[in-house]
């Protein structure tokens, strides 16, 4: 079966290069590759870039900052982008028209797979000069640039983003920490940047390249030194201030439930009360509202302390991974708008975190029950009603660093993603415990279509999952 393609984000940072923008754009747009968003983020232009990015189309997104260098506008237009993959073009650079149709199907075939890049092509667009050399007659060149490649979101929350205090080569700065972390990327043989040389170029500022280099060789090394010339473990989504610090040391993490809900006004409001009731505190409640038509949104919006955050409809797994990247808690747990969790829950979960702190997740049991008026549907067996095992993500509380490891929710699967995402941890062997309470209460109504829908997908989810195994040889 075939899934929707991801979301690819292009971001295109630019200074006062208006003049070069119409073809930077264009290149994009003859990629024959949907869905895909363009970001055109000005960093404090002077000339006519404004005019010509309204020139170019409404479908451009654009924002406009005072002046602080590349690396600040690529971190803007990671906090604006909405796609699962990324990618960034130079305004004064192109793409070739065949650059996605490489490097998508590289990507999509290895789940594991963060980077896939490719080899460069130099353009004179009135330079006359060469600063570096490119290899052979086709004037290409292998080497990590930003440009050239495109990449799963998540890669971003592992290495982090680009260092603002530096004007030049905070791209291979960052390409350096993905290198110290063990990122998985690869470099195909085929041209996926044509680099466009001309006067205004910023490497003809050698001082600044070359001062800028240094420094971020040098903090490589200093990393490096610092851990014992090996990489340091993997960071957090983000980093825990001096309160998360203290909660944890207090035995008191933050818990970031996440919700999220599609056309849920029946049941939302039950859902929200059920997380209000909980033991434990502190807890901070985010309703992912995916493109909901009824009234969801309003009831969230009328619940005091929740945040609402809204997309338009991408699917659940995207927006689970919203949830988890707008979270600010130490531990996530989540749970469906048609679901209730019992009181003791979160208490339960966390303490049994707490004293394991080997474990990556905990799990419970759950225990099935009909909305009033509805008989149990013919695709659930009367085992499968009375069944209190299996994995619903409503059962889990887990360690939101966790998400570095496993990865985030796979976009491609309307619904088994939750079982994607489990079959994902099981094989990098992520230790987990299910205590014996039943601490998760699922709605059974007309409106679940996980069971009748899912199958041929759950399907898919296995033979994935046989496919990476066997690659492994495990």
């Amino acid at each position: 079966m075939k899934f929707a393609d991801p979301l690819l984000s292009v971001i295109v940072p630019t200074y006062n290069a208006a003049r070069f923008l119409p073809d930077a754009i264009a290149s994009i747009r003859c990629q024959q590759y949907a869905p895909l968003e363009i970001l055109v983020v000005d960093d404090g232009s002077t000339d006519e870039t404004a005019r010509v990015v309204r020139s170019l189309g409404e479908d451009i997104r654009y924002a406009r900052q005072a002046n602080a260098g590349p690396a600040a506008a690529r971190n803007r237009g990671l906090e604006l982008a909405a796609g699962e993959w990324i990618a960034f073009l130079d305004a004064d650079d192109q793409w070739p028209a065949d650059k996605l149709a490489n490097q998508i199907p590289r990507l999509a075939g290895d789940p594991n797979l963060d980077i896939v890049l490719g080899r460069i092509q130099q353009v004179d667009a009135g330079a006359h000069k060469l600063l570096f050399p490119f290899e052979g007659p086709d004037q290409t060149l292998v080497h990590v640039h930003l440009g050239s490649g495109v990449f799963r979101r998540r890669v971003f929350d592992r290495v982090g983003r680009f260092d603002e205090s530096m004007r030049t080569g905070e791209d291979v700065d960052w390409f350096l920490r993905a290198k110290e972390q063990g990122v998985p990327l690869v470099i195909l043989p085929q041209i996926t940047l044509h680099y466009r040389l001309h006067q205004t170029n910023s490497v003809w500022q050698t001082s600044q390249i070359d001062g800028d280099l240094l420094r971020a060789l040098k903090k490589s090394l200093d990393r490096r030194r610092g851990a014992g010339g090996v990489a340091r473990p993997l960071p957090q989504l983000s980093q825990f201030d001096e309160a998360s610090a203290a909660r944890l040391a207090a035995g008191r993490p933050l818990v970031s439930a996440v919700i999220p809900a599609f056309n849920g006004a029946r049941f939302i409001r039950a859902a929200l009360d059920s997380v209000l009731a909980q033991e434990y505190s502190p807890v901070e409640i985010l309703v992912v509202d995916d493109g909901s038509f009824d009234n969801t949104a309003d009831i969230v919006a009328a619940c005091p302390g929740v945040r609402l955050l809204r997309q338009r409809n991408r699917g659940v797994a995207v927006a689970r991974n919203i949830g988890v990247r707008c979270a600010r808690g130490e531990f996530i747990a989540f749970l469906d708008q048609d679901d209730l969790w019992t009181p003791e829950k979160l208490r339960l979960q966390v303490d049994a975190l707490l004293r394991q702190p080997e474990l990556g997740y905990i799990l419970c049991r759950q225990r099935a029950f009909l909305e009033p008026g509805c008989e149990r549907p013919d695709y659930l067996t009367e085992e499968q009603y009375r069944n209190e095992g299996g994995r619903f993500l409503g059962m889990m509380l887990a360690r939101k660093s966790l998400f570095l490891d496993v990865g985030f929710f796979h976009p491609g699967f309307r619904i088994a993603s939750d079982a994607e995402w489990f079959f994902r941890a099981q094989e990098k062997r992520i230790p987990s415990l299910t205590i014996p309470q039943v601490l998760l209460q699922r709605r059974i109504h007309q409106g679940n279509h996980s069971y009748q829908d899912g199958r041929a997908e759950l399907a898919e989810v296995v033979r994935l999952s046989l496919q990476r195994r066997r690659a492994v040889g495990s």
